[in-house]
């Protein structure tokens, strides 16, 4: 897994906020998971993207503009399975609250 440095625009005060994360790739699109250690409650950031999906992302030395998107059901039970061969302890975030982990899938803007 890689760190990504995201920014997303506020959903209250329209300001940029960033949050660095782990990341993992498929089909060469970065997928970020809003676990929240485990929490009841979705993490600030993903209710910002969920506000407004236009994103910036920093991965090492790469800067680009994505829209991030909320994967559905088939999709998320792919990447969920492919997170966990990455890094299990995820599954021990599930476990620890009633929701359902969202993952996004972050789509470069086309240049």
């Amino acid at each position: 897994m890689k760190i990504i440095h995201l920014t997303t625009v506020g959903r209250v005060t329209g300001k940029p906020h960033w949050v660095e994360l782990y990341c993992f790739f498929h089909k060469e699109k970065p997928v970020i998971i809003a676990s929240y250690g485990g929490k009841d409650e979705h993490p600030q950031w993903f209710l910002n993207l969920k506000a407004n999906p236009a994103v910036q992302v920093k991965i090492g030395k790469d800067s680009y503009n994505a829209t991030a998107k909320i994967a559905g059901p088939k999709l998320r039970a792919t990447l969920w399975e492919e997170l966990n061969q990455l890094n299990s302890h995820y599954e021990g975030f599930q476990r620890k609250t009633q929701r359902t982990i969202p993952m996004v899938v972050l789509h470069p803007e086309a240049a």
